[in-house]
């Protein structure tokens, strides 16, 4: 006892990790017991244990799914194999006892052989003349449980080396919890890093002073589930008077969402000044975006080209929400979609066939509405979405008043309508009005 805790102190300086402590108590508890084999499971989440570590020919506790014997029990490395592939719940075998009942437990032959808790195997290696089973507990969290099996040169286990396996149990499950103490304070402190990190970026690229657009009264709003949210707006002033106008939802959040939309950002504002396009600027963004960004991951993104001067507004969609235009001269609001496919999916003529560029004349108290899902999909408690009409209807109800009181306006009503401050998705808005 006194070497294993010797060992444990000299691993613990050297920043030892989970398993290499559970091979430490594993070896210790074979010697001072004089097993031929050994076994460690931990408790998962999901309140089943699960084998990390494993020493000699220890047969599986559970009854194995195999059409022979022999098929897995040719190599130890086959055996420990399946024994890590076998989680063991609750009351199931004699490890799922002790994990149930927190009390250790020791057979030798004769209990074996009438014992139904323990397996019996055709092969004589595997099969077991005499088990010991203590749990893994600190009070009364149980850990995990620690089993070894056959005395080296044959014999049976006492009372006295069981009372040593506790003993160790006992010192080896502080031991454990304290590893994992540290291991979780470590990930959350490169978490927080990693966190900060993240926002910075997105600060740094995101929260940028945006341009005037004459004859325009202009407002926008970003809100984040999180601390690192998963939308994007942007307007640039591009040549000839006009003005570029994004906006785009990351299928991720987090700091994966949050770097890839650091991302997107540049490619936008490197390819908005080189083409006049949005349709063309959309495919340049898509081409750079496929195959570098996590295959599970997609952007939907809208990109607009307004010219006050012209009165004419340009956009193409790719798989993002359609724009709601309201008309002052027909007092009614219009949601303009146009074809376009989700970014980062697809390439080369899958993507750009579909992609379509559409354009509208913007007159004198017209308004143009450019949104992420979140504003839509917001939910009441019965489980209903607000809804495109919902955000329409605020509108129009508030079409003679500025930009700021119509965004404002479908903020609050999301709110209203959800019967909660906050927001279940990340929430973006522009709101553009013709003032001139």
């Amino acid at each position: 006892m006194v070497d294993f805790l010797r060992e444990i102190g000299n691993a613990f300086s050297d920043s030892i990790n989970i398993e290499d402590l559970l091979n430490i108590v594993l070896k210790s508890a074979k010697r001072i017991t004089d097993a031929g084999a050994g076994v460690i499971y931990l408790k998962e989440p999901d309140d089943t244990l699960t084998a990390r570590v494993l020493e000699g020919l220890f047969p599986p506790m559970v009854a194995i799914k195999s059409n022979t014997e022999t098929k897995w029990t040719s190599k130890q490395k086959f055996i420990h194999d399946i024994i890590k592939s076998y989680p063991i719940s609750k009351g199931e075998g004699i490890l799922g006892m002790v994990f149930e009942n927190h009390k250790s437990i020791c057979l030798n032959t004769d209990e074996i052989e009438a014992s139904r808790i323990i397996p019996q195997y055709k092969s004589d290696f595997l099969r077991i003349r005499s088990i010991m089973v203590v749990p893994l507990k600190v009070k009364n969290n149980v850990l995990g449980v620690m089993a070894v099996v056959n005395k080296r040169y044959q014999g049976e286990f006492t009372e006295q080396e069981l009372g040593l396996l506790e003993s160790l149990a006992e010192q080896a499950a502080v031991a454990i919890m304290n590893t994992k103490l540290s291991i979780d304070l470590a990930e959350r402190k490169q978490l927080e890093w990693e966190m900060k990190v993240a926002e910075d970026i997105q600060t740094l690229l995101i929260s940028q002073k945006l341009p005037n657009i004459p004859q325009y009264d202009f407002c926008a709003v970003t809100k984040p589930v999180r601390s690192l949210g998963g939308d994007y707006y942007d307007i640039v002033q591009l040549d000839h008077g006009r003005y570029g106008i994004i906006i785009a939802d990351v299928s991720g959040k987090g700091v994966p969402g949050a770097i890839t939309i650091a991302l997107f950002r540049s490619l936008f504002r490197n390819y908005a000044f080189r083409y006049q396009s949005p349709a063309k600027v959309l495919i340049e963004i898509n081409n750079w975006l496929y195959g570098e960004i996590k295959e599970d991951m997609f952007i939907t993104a809208l990109y607009a080209i307004i010219s006050p001067n012209e009165g004419k507004l340009v956009w193409s969609r790719a798989g993002h929400e359609p724009i709601l235009f309201y008309s002052h001269k027909e007092q009614a609001v219009h949601a303009f979609s146009g074809m376009g496919v989700m970014m980062g999916m697809t390439f080369g003529n899958d993507f750009d066939s579909y992609l379509e560029e559409n354009e509208i004349n913007v007159d004198p108290g017209d308004i143009i509405t450019l949104y992420t899902d979140g504003v839509i999909e917001a939910q009441n408690k019965n489980g209903c979405e607000f809804g495109r009409d919902n955000v329409c209807h605020v509108i129009k109800a508030n079409s003679n008043r500025p930009a700021k009181d119509i965004m404002d306006g479908i903020i609050s009503q999301v709110r209203k309508f959800s019967s909660s401050p906050n927001f279940s998705d990340d929430l973006t808005l522009i709101v553009l009005k013709n003032s001139g």
